[in-house]
């Protein structure tokens, strides 16, 4: 496969034959995702974007003072939302859900909304499972199933949600 990982500051080694673009803000990863969106036979949107930003940054260190402190935040782009708006017909669009209650209905609601082919949902709650951990345990949400899985390697998991995206592909690609 010809793959392009978009991906912030990180010491994971670059997987072989990858092309790599760094990206250093919501903005950034944005941009960079719609510009290259319509090239892409899959899109797998794996990380954990930012929900909000602050309204203003400050080129300067902020002083502190005696009061309380408060930063105003603003929305930042939904990027799975506008790639699924854009979605060529036979493009398959993964997106990622991770919850800490309400986790097949949060994640099938997404699914729904963002018009996604498939959500892989995963608890942020569930021990042996989300960051910091080499092992997961998710369901594959599509729009017409749902495949629970046991927990595992995040590498073994990877071929699953790859599998699922070829098994779309080969059902006449139902986007």
């Amino acid at each position: 496969a010809d793959v392009t990982l978009l991906t912030g500051p990180t010491t994971i080694p670059t997987p072989l034959g990858t092309t790599v673009l760094g990206i250093n803000s919501a903005q950034e990863l944005f941009e960079a995702t719609t510009e290259l969106s319509s090239l892409q036979d899959a899109i797998f949107m794996t990380s954990a974007v930012a929900d909000y930003r602050p309204a203003v940054v400050s080129a300067e260190k902020i002083k502190k003072k005696e009061d309380s402190f408060r930063i105003p935040m603003e929305r930042t782009k939904d990027i799975l939302s506008e790639l699924g708006a854009k979605k060529p017909t036979r493009q398959f669009l993964c997106g990622f859900s991770m919850e800490s209650s309400q986790l097949l209905e949060r994640s099938r609601q997404k699914l729904l909304s963002k018009k996604a082919d498939m959500i892989v949902a995963n608890s942020i709650v569930q021990d042996g499972a989300g960051f910091g951990v080499d092992t997961n345990q998710v369901t594959l949400l599509l729009k017409d199933r749902e495949i629970p899985l046991p927990q595992m390697e995040k590498d073994l998991l990877g071929h699953f949600i790859l599998d699922a995206a070829v098994d779309w592909w080969k059902d006449g690609a139902q986007g």
